[in-house]
């Protein structure tokens, strides 16, 4: 039993060096290629994105006004209440639109930092309200329309992003 106990753990603890090893990447490690410059196109709420038609006039402005993530990217973020956000992220060539992995009520103040030439996007959330204080954070790669973890950290003091 004791063996199996002290396996279980070096494996966690292994786990959680793997992943603060992933954790906190530079941008520029992950660049895309060319930016999209072509016309927007908007998302089929009737058919394939029917899932994001009550928030259809947020993500249409968004894709107006273009990429601002990984090349053909829009991420739309807008409030859902007090430290409430909802977060979207809408292919400007297809019209496709996909659902972030944080946001709303329990991932509090969320705030993302992204570049449109890379498809690295870092997310910060307050776990708790009851210690605004102390964030978790997490960094992903847009890949083939999926958002993959590289790593979570936290909870810490929280970040500022310039």
């Amino acid at each position: 039993m004791f063996r199996k106990t002290a396996l279980a753990i070096a494996f966690i603890a292994v786990a959680v060096l793997i992943t603060m090893a992933n954790a906190d990447q530079p941008f520029d490690k992950f660049l895309v290629g060319e930016v999209y410059r072509g016309p927007p196109v908007m998302p089929d709420f009737q058919g394939r994105d029917r899932d994001f038609k009550n928030y259809r006039t947020r993500i249409r402005n968004g894709i107006k006004e273009g990429p601002n993530f990984a090349g053909r990217y829009k991420v739309i973020q807008f409030g859902c209440g007090t430290g409430c956000s909802v977060v979207i992220v809408a292919d400007v060539s297809t019209g496709r639109v996909y659902s972030f992995p944080h946001g709303g009520e329990y991932d509090q103040e969320l705030r993302l930092d992204y570049r449109i030439s890379s498809n690295l996007i870092r997310a910060w959330w307050v776990p708790n309200p009851d210690n605004i204080d102390r964030c978790s954070g997490e960094d992903f790669l847009l890949t083939d329309g999926h958002f993959v973890s590289l790593g979570r950290v936290g909870p810490a003091k929280c970040r500022r992003f310039d």
